[in-house]
């Protein structure tokens, strides 16, 4: 089993913005933390972009709505990756949104499972403030640790403070 971040928009020298870039371009940026026994040697970790009414939508060049990044470990026990960017995942300026479908791992044994991404959870408590990190320029901040805490015991205990997170 794995937990998740992702976030999506545009990465460039001056940090992530929301949306697409001028060409379009829609980055995926994500964390994976390794519950599992086992070692991983590769995640595949498929997504899928939305528009603004919930509609799948396709990447105007190649046509692909779900698409996958292939991380490439090893990735041990309780380690997390992080700040791991997927770069022009799709090209399409209606993408609004994009959500995680499912993540395929082949670990060092050679055995291997699917995860549909309504399956995993988002890391809690270890993820970084990225507008915060990109406002104060380091992700050890200490506004971006007081942030981050915020965060993580005060708006993640209730329903309305998770909806605003994600």
């Amino acid at each position: 089993m794995i937990q998740m971040n992702l976030q999506w928009g545009h990465n460039d020298y001056e940090g992530w913005h929301s949306g697409p870039n001028s060409a379009g371009g829609v980055d995926v940026g994500f964390a994976i933390k390794n519950l599992s026994e086992k070692t991983i040697k590769y995640a595949i970790i498929y997504c899928v972009p939305y528009n603004s009414v919930g509609d799948r939508v396709a990447c105007s060049i190649t046509g692909k709505v779900e698409d996958g990044v292939k991380y490439t470990g090893p990735l041990a026990q309780n380690q997390t990756a992080y700040n791991k960017v997927w770069s022009n995942a799709w090209y399409n300026y209606s993408i609004s949104t994009v959500r995680l479908s499912k993540v395929e791992i082949l670990y060092m044994d050679g055995t291997s499972e699917t995860i549909q991404g309504s399956q995993i959870s988002n890391i809690q408590g270890t993820g970084g403030c990225y507008v915060a990190t990109a406002v104060y320029g380091s992700y050890d901040c200490p506004q971006v640790w007081t942030l981050r805490r915020y965060r993580d015991y005060t708006l993640a205990e209730t329903w309305y403070g998770r909806a605003f997170i994600h």
